[in-house]
């Protein structure tokens, strides 16, 4: 994900317009640099905004019993929130020891 870019998530206790804080990022990389979690990556922050409170797409649960004149049709919709990704932060401290041979090679070069 980049800057600016709408993300969905799973119904988040969060009002329209508040700032919140991801905390548990797996996967930070770059064209220079990747850094990959084990399970996790550690001092590592991404900042979002809620955009929305809404529900997603409605899926059709269809049940039918043969021979039996027996149809049920029900339909969900799961809340969601969508977010705005913001800001992307990492302490750079502890960067080197996590990047990955191609990037310490491009950190190198410039």
């Amino acid at each position: 994900m980049f800057l600016g870019d709408l993300i969905l998530t799973e119904s988040l206790e969060s009002e329209i317009g508040e700032r919140i804080r991801l905390k548990k990022v797996l996967l930070l990389g770059s064209k220079k640099f990747t850094i990959i979690g084990r399970p996790l990556v550690q001092k590592a922050v991404v900042e979002a905004v809620v955009e929305e409170q809404t529900k997603a797409a409605k899926v059709i649960s269809f049940k039918k019993k043969r021979r039996k004149h027996h149809k049920r049709t029900k339909g969900d919709r799961h809340p969601i929130t969508v977010l705005r990704i913001g800001d992307v932060r990492v302490w750079y401290e502890s960067m080197p020891s996590l990047m990955s041979e191609s990037g310490k090679e491009a950190a190198a070069l410039e």
